[in-house]
């Protein structure tokens, strides 16, 4: 009877420790590249003395994915203005890329996309909002982020 429970205890304990190992080897490197802004919201505030129009740039970076590494090839991205922005394009901003189609380089981890607000064209104390939304990725081995597809921008000019 002891020499049985011995057996038996030791086919558990073999059982036990193989139904522990992972035959199948998860490779984490092999996913997508992830694409998205770095934040979901950005504000500019001006005043009555901004009188020339301004540059800012938002950064879409390269999240992750394909085990941390740059992509070897460009990556395009599309976009598009949310119509739920209340800022109203060419009168209060610009955004100065042709065909709303930005590229990460290949080897490069993000890219800016410019816009240029004028500041006299807002109304004192009013915010407005521009809503930019990554809509698809063209080119490269890349998704979107559902997390970071999109960022609201508020513009301002505070009177005094």
């Amino acid at each position: 009877m002891k020499n049985f429970k011995i057996i038996v205890l030791t086919l558990l304990s073999l059982v036990a420790i193989t139904a522990c190992v992972d035959d199948e080897q998860e490779d984490f490197g092999s996913g997508p590249h992830i694409v998205g802004f770095r934040n979901t919201q950005g504000s500019y505030i001006y005043t009555e003395d901004n009188v020339d129009p301004v540059e800012i740039f938002e950064p879409i970076h390269l999240i992750g994915g394909s085990n941390g590494t740059v992509s070897t090839e460009n990556i395009a991205m599309s976009f598009s203005v949310d119509p739920s922005s209340t800022a109203i394009s060419g009168t209060n901003y610009a955004i100065n890329v042709t065909g709303n189609t930005l590229v990460i380089p290949a080897g490069g981890d993000f890219v800016k996309l410019p816009i240029t607000v004028y500041p006299t064209t807002l109304p004192d104390n009013i915010p407005k909002t521009i809503v930019i939304n990554l809509t698809q990725v063209g080119t490269g081995n890349a998704v979107i982020s559902e997390a970071k597809k999109s960022i609201t921008i508020t513009i301002a000019k505070c009177a005094s």
